[in-house]
């Protein structure tokens, strides 16, 4: 996946298509990456932004949130440590207003980052 220039490979991107009764559209849909409308970060070689995805209501808002795996993600000079990004759903869709990107160096998050600890492989979403 490239975003923006061709040297970034495989800096990943999520689609997002929303439903309805009549099922999926692509009305309304939503393309994320990062840097894109208020995430944090920039598209980097090999982060694979959406290596692992997990939707839920995070915050209480009422609204569908969307966790985004970022398994190559650098931590500072940690080479791919990767982290967690959570883009916050409003009633007119996912928003990056307020967005949060977590590692193992985040305050509160057990254990420290580490070179080639792809953080964000693999997870599970609830509130």
């Amino acid at each position: 996946m490239t975003v923006g220039d061709p040297a970034v490979t495989s800096a990943g991107a999520v689609d997002v298509l929303y439903g309805s009764a009549e099922g999926l559209a692509a009305t309304g849909a939503q393309f994320w990456y990062q840097g894109a409308a208020g995430l944090p970060g920039a598209p980097e070689q090999r982060d694979f932004f959406g290596s692992g995805l997990g939707g839920a209501d995070f915050d209480g808002s009422g609204q569908a949130d969307l966790a985004v795996g970022i398994t190559g993600e650098d931590v500072g000079v940690i080479m791919g440590a990767g982290a967690v990004g959570v883009i916050y759903g409003t009633p007119s869709g996912l928003s990056g207003t307020d967005s949060e990107q977590w590692n193992q160096d985040t305050p509160g998050v057990p254990d420290k980052a580490e070179e080639g600890d792809a953080f964000g492989w693999s997870f599970a979403a609830r509130r």
